[in-house]
């Protein structure tokens, strides 16, 4: 595994709702590195915030979650989503997730076996602390991500043939 360059890290689209809570962590004294669009405007909010201004795709994407102790997964506020490409991309690439709570995420990855999941601010800031200090359960929960994604068929080929063979199928017939 490559070495850890970053504490905390969130790859994603700029959304306000996340832009508080990274904020919250850069306030409460955590470095935290943001790569996607629209961040610009939070350059200097905080000396933590660390702003790259431009989105990591493909083996960068990949580079940067391995290299981060504890990788942010936000969900999509307008679009109510329930799980992101995230939700799967952090765990097989062996990397830590923090995610946002919902039941959906949860089904994949039970919290505090594969990932941990927040609710607030407050607990995001808790749960990095803690994860940061604890490199050993970090790293065993990070494996146990990684396990689940390959034991259970998360990959997107997998995914694409799931789809096609029942939903696709199933649509079909309706």
């Amino acid at each position: 595994y490559p070495a850890k360059r970053w504490d905390v890290s969130f790859i994603g689209s700029f959304e306000d709702a996340r832009g508080k809570s990274v904020l919250a962590l850069a306030n409460a004294g955590l470095k935290v590195n943001v790569w996607g669009n629209g961040w610009q405007k939070w350059s200097n909010k905080n000396a933590n915030l660390i702003i790259h201004g431009y989105p990591v795709y493909f083996k960068d994407l990949i580079r940067t979650i391995e290299e981060s102790k504890v990788n942010l997964c936000f969900l999509r506020k307008l679009a109510k989503d329930q799980s992101t490409n995230r939700t799967f991309e952090i765990p097989a690439c062996g990397g830590f997730m923090l995610a946002e709570d919902t039941q959906e995420q949860k089904d994949f990855f039970p919290d505090g076996d594969s990932a941990v999941f927040f609710r607030n601010d407050s607990e995001l800031i808790e749960k990095t602390k803690y994860y940061l200090e604890n490199d050993l359960k970090r790293e065993q929960i990070a494996n146990t991500g990684h396990e689940r994604c390959v034991s259970n068929g998360y990959s997107y080929s997998q995914r694409c043939q799931y789809f096609l063979d029942k939903v696709w199928t199933e649509l079909k017939m309706s």
